[in-house]
């Protein structure tokens, strides 16, 4: 009877230190998860509620700085400058989203300080070998040019803190004196560079003062130039017309979109997109990527209109793209389902190369050639160019939905999806 007893209590005390066990490793996932989906929250959200901008006009003030930036002459010495910097001191200069997701916020400053807005990048290449000017705003250091070639980047004043871009566009802001970040001098020089970066790309604090200032008409207005413009549009709204006010793929990196289209049988604005990110802060074990990839054909299924219509996979990990395939291959090979993806054998980062999990600067990885990380800008491209987009961690995506414009959009981490079995055919 006794050894009974003990047998019970031996029995009882290992169910609860199994109970414990459990609860913590569950508690230390549902932690884990949840950190993550904190710091992509408000993003997700914002850009999931986006409005249609294909039919939104640039502001009156943006259409006019674009005029003044035309009219600028580089032999003008008069002339200030505000770049937009990657240099190759520049520890972390992000990824692609990060560099330039904010143009919204980038032109607003230099509208607001009167300078035009230029763009450097010395890594991994120059910017200018994935993306060229496509209006007469152009953006490109210019070359040749006395200021420039004898310019010390190194010792420039950079704007990377928000206290200081609050200095720019805010005429009342006052900065607080015990910070890190330290006041800007009153007297600016003729260049002035900025690498800011923020979870929400800028978006919060241009949608803050979009209808408080005429930024670029009323800067020299004595009393700051503030007023009310409640209809201004925001961020999301002129994100479209924006960037392609600014930019177009090279023609290196055009050729090969032409050639993606081509190979993959690819109308543009005629197929679904569904982009996976694995490789987000730390990296998903088999059973994880599996349900994610799964998860992302049945998002990308919901905006299916006919059968065959494409779905196009794009990831930072050929494993989950594989695994996306296989599985659309396997259950639902009876549907006339097309999944496509580019034969891409390895993924670049443009800060960390091949190392995308590394946090040390030390351990990324760097390619010798410029067109080794065209792959980059050309799945950008395709996102752009589908008809809809399924998006998951990470900004890559929903920035390429901002530059299409419309809402037909879903985020796949954001939800569980049911298959959606399409009988129309296109007509």
């Amino acid at each position: 009877m006794r050894r009974r007893k003990l047998g019970v209590i031996s029995f009882v005390r290992l169910f609860l230190l199994l109970t414990v066990l459990v609860t913590i490793s569950l508690n230390w996932h549902f932690y884990s998860a949840k950190n993550i989906l904190k710091s992509d929250e408000l993003e997700r959200n914002r850009v999931i509620a986006h409005t249609d901008s294909s039919t939104t006009a640039l502001p009156v003030w943006m259409q006019d700085y674009f005029k003044w930036h035309a009219l600028q002459s580089p032999d003008d010495s008069s002339v200030e400058y505000l770049v937009v910097r990657c240099l190759h001191q520049d520890t972390h200069c992000g990824g692609t989203a990060d560099r330039l997701m904010p143009l919204p916020l980038f032109v607003m400053m230099a509208a607001r300080m009167k300078r035009v807005l230029l763009f450097h990048w010395e890594r991994p290449c120059p910017l200018e070998e994935y993306l060229v000017p496509s209006t007469d705003i152009d953006w490109r250091i210019p070359k040749n040019h006395d200021l420039f070639q004898s310019l010390d980047w190194k010792s420039t004043v950079r704007i990377s803190h928000q206290l200081n871009v609050l200095q720019i566009i805010d005429p009342k802001f006052e900065p607080p004196t015990r910070r890190r970040s330290k006041p800007l001098p009153t007297v600016l020089p003729r260049v002035v560079t900025t690498a800011y970066q923020s979870q929400l790309h800028g978006a919060d604090l241009y949608d803050q003062f979009r209808n408080r200032t005429d930024l670029f008409q009323r800067k020299d207005v004595s009393d700051g130039g503030t007023a009310s413009h409640g209809n201004e549009p925001s961020f999301e709204q002129v994100y479209s017309a924006l960037w392609k006010t600014f930019f177009q793929p090279s023609p290196r990196l055009q050729s090969k979109i032409d050639a993606a289209l081509r190979d993959m049988h690819l109308t543009p604005n005629d197929y679904v997109a569904a982009h996976i990110r694995a490789l987000y802060q730390q990296e998903a074990g088999p059973k994880k990527t599996a349900f994610v990839a799964r998860n992302a054909m049945h998002c990308a299924s919901q905006f299916l209109s006919y059968k065959g219509q494409p779905i196009y996979v794009v990831s930072d990990s050929v494993n989950s793209t594989q695994m996306a395939m296989q599985y659309v291959h396997e259950q639902h090979s009876d549907e006339d389902v097309v999944v496509v993806t580019r034969p891409v054998t390895e993924v670049l980062h443009l800060d960390r190369g091949t190392a995308f999990l590394k946090k040390d600067a030390d351990q990324w990885t760097k390619n010798g050639y410029c067109a080794d990380y065209d792959d980059t800008f050309v799945d950008l491209y395709l996102l752009i160019l589908a008809k809809c987009r399924t998006v998951h961690l990470g900004s890559f995506a929903k920035w390429a939905h901002l530059i299409h414009g419309g809402n037909c959009i879903n985020s796949h981490f954001q939800k569980q999806c049911r298959w959606n079995k399409v009988f129309d055919s296109k007509l």
